[in-house]
């Protein structure tokens, strides 16, 4: 296959660009997939190999599609999950019948987004103006991430554009981490500002004993700022990469506070 690493990150303003976005990162990953083993280390998700990556991917791309395509009004129950999510090939050494299987997946779910009601109303567990606008960008950036998982295993990240990287950041602060149930909280108060390099946005980041707070840029009262362009900012937050060699002011705590303490949950 020939590399899309020169294709511009499709515009995120909407649904659509979500969907074209899936897709792109979809074939990206598949690129980097094919050029390392299935047992080959996932350096960004510890304890996985690309055989573990491609399967969770493939599984919740087919998750996500049961909801769509379904119009599940409620999450699939655990006990249905296997016979969705882990029907990839049983032969372990098969990586072509893998690979072929994740893309099988997220094209599915590229064709139920394409033609689900603009007004869906499906599961889903962030606000979102419908079922179809939250999964599109959902899996958009879900594939993303992941994209980036596999090309680490190769050895480089193709930067992503900066309307998709403010976007992600912005679903993952005020959305993840905005929900009432979020467990990223401290007793001790933490202060962040992340300012992207290439792009006209930021964030000021407040960690408390109360669930994040996100506004704009405040540097008087921010105790650590972070300038990289908005592609390293995303994959930072999504810990996907570390700030050795970022432009980092002030006291690190908040930083590793961070890198300890926000993992996603789903529900």
């Amino acid at each position: 296959m020939s590399s899309l690493s020169e294709h511009r990150s499709p515009n995120l303003s909407h649904v659509t660009g979500y969907i074209e976005s899936l897709l792109y990162e979809g074939q990206l990953l598949l690129l980097a997939a094919e050029r390392v083993g299935l047992d080959n280390p996932v350096p960004t998700c510890p304890n996985w190999r690309m055989r573990d990556l491609l399967q969770h991917l493939g599984g919740v791309h087919r998750w996500a599609t049961t909801h769509v395509a379904g119009r599940r009004t409620r999450m699939l129950p655990e006990n249905e999950e296997p016979a969705i999510m882990k029907t990839w090939p049983h032969d372990p050494a098969d990586q072509d019948g893998l690979l072929g299987w994740v893309k099988d997946g997220y094209t599915s779910l590229v064709h139920a987004l394409r033609n689900a009601d603009p007004e869906l109303e499906c599961w889903r567990f962030l606000p979102a103006a419908s079922g179809t606008s939250f999964w599109a960008r959902r899996q958009a950036h879900e594939t993303a991430i992941h994209r980036a998982d596999a090309e680490a295993a190769v050895g480089l990240i193709t930067p992503f554009g900066s309307g998709h990287a403010a976007d992600g950041i912005d679903e993952l602060l005020r959305g993840f981490f905005g929900r009432s149930a979020s467990k990223l909280q401290s007793n001790a108060v933490h202060t962040m500002a992340l300012v992207p390099t290439d792009a006209e946005t930021g964030w000021h980041l407040t960690i408390g004993p109360q669930r994040l707070d996100v506004t704009d840029p405040n540097f008087a009262t921010a105790g650590c700022t972070v300038r990289a362009t908005t592609s390293d900012l995303y994959l930072l937050l999504w810990n996907r990469i570390g700030w050795e060699y970022l432009d980092v002011q002030g006291d690190q705590t908040a930083l590793h506070f961070w890198r300890e303490h926000a993992t996603v949950e789903w529900s």
